[in-house]
């Protein structure tokens, strides 16, 4: 919930529906924890039932849900 309430405002309600807060924060942290790129975190992921859930999944998913450069950009958000 700290993460929700904090980077709420850094999300629009117009556009493409964006990925859920959980799920980026996860997997951020999970890249920063094993030391893993973009790329490398994708495959991790799809492999690691734990990581998923992890990051917000509910059942394991055989592909990653996003495309790995989407990290970029919710790094660089600010709040305008």
């Amino acid at each position: 919930n700290y993460f929700e309430k904090e980077f709420s405002p850094l999300y629009s309600k117009v556009g493409n529906p964006s990925h859920p807060i959980r799920f980026m924060v996860g997997c951020l942290l999970l890249k920063h924890l094993y030391n893993l790129g973009d790329e490398t975190l994708e495959k991790a992921w799809i492999m690691n039932p734990y990581m998923q859930h992890f990051c917000g999944k509910v059942f394991f998913e055989h592909e990653f849900p996003c495309d790995p450069s989407n990290f970029v950009h919710f790094q660089l958000r600010k709040v305008s």
